[in-house]
């Protein structure tokens, strides 16, 4: 089981890496229409500050989207290590220990490795505002 939350991490977390870079690529060129909409309808020699303001609402989408894919990548390689380091020590229980108490380990362990999957699937729920 363990083996298999292993090489489960990165293979969902890096889909879940391209979906955010979907939804952050989507949400910019939402605010770039939106940007142009203004500059054919709307735009007056005096609304300079208007066109400020969406160039500063893009760079907060933008980092908004960045700062939550790189947390998320610096979490998929601490569950792989965090994943890795309890495959070692679970063989080592295993040699060590009798089968009792081995599941005693085993369990919690493993339980504690599969609830590390619960933000990933959080994070895959995420809904732009376009989408609700």
């Amino acid at each position: 089981m363990n083996g298999l939350f292993t090489t489960f991490f990165p293979v969902i977390g890096f889909f879940y890496v391209a979906e955010i870079d979907g939804k952050r690529k989507e949400g910019e060129a939402e605010i770039k229409e939106q940007v142009e909409d203004y500059i054919e309808n709307y735009f007056e020699a005096s609304r300079e500050d208007d066109l400020k303001i969406f160039n500063h609402t893009l760079e907060l989408t933008h980092t908004f989207w960045e700062n939550l894919r790189n947390g998320f990548l610096k979490y998929i390689a601490t569950c792989i290590i965090v994943s890795v380091l309890s495959l070692l020590s679970l063989l080592l229980l295993y040699v060590f220990l009798s089968p009792a108490q081995f599941i005693l380990f085993d369990i919690p362990l493993l339980s504690t490795i599969a609830i590390g999957i619960l933000p990933i699937i959080q994070v895959a729920m995420i809904k732009t505002p376009s989408q609700i």
